[in-house]
């Protein structure tokens, strides 16, 4: 069970989110996984890291001991990504079919 953040990993956090905001928002690519499982991924709006993982929270996607792989999604491969598949949690299978992968490979 992780515990509560301290005052002063709040503040340093409040530093970098005000540090994100100052460049323009892109799309990010956030995993979720323990040393043990894959546990999701998501597409979301942000400025940065940070702001990546506080979108993916608000949209209910939030796994607290996971470990969380965040990229910039580049703007040449936006049109691999379909509307429906952003701010969601999408399982293996999800990941698999937009990266063209099929199941039986």
């Amino acid at each position: 069970m992780s515990k509560a953040p301290s005052r002063k990993d709040i503040s340093k956090r409040a530093r970098i989110i005000a540090a994100e905001k100052k460049h323009s928002p892109k799309w990010f690519y956030l995993s979720f996984a323990t040393d043990t499982a894959y546990l999701g991924s998501v597409f979301v709006w942000a400025y940065g890291i940070e702001t990546a993982k506080r979108r993916a929270s608000k949209l209910g996607i939030s796994f607290p001991d996971a470990e969380v792989m965040c990229s910039s999604v580049p703007r040449k491969e936006l049109w691999r990504l379909p509307a429906g598949d952003r701010n969601r949690l999408l399982n293996e299978a999800d990941i698999d079919r937009l990266n063209g992968d099929s199941v039986d490979d």
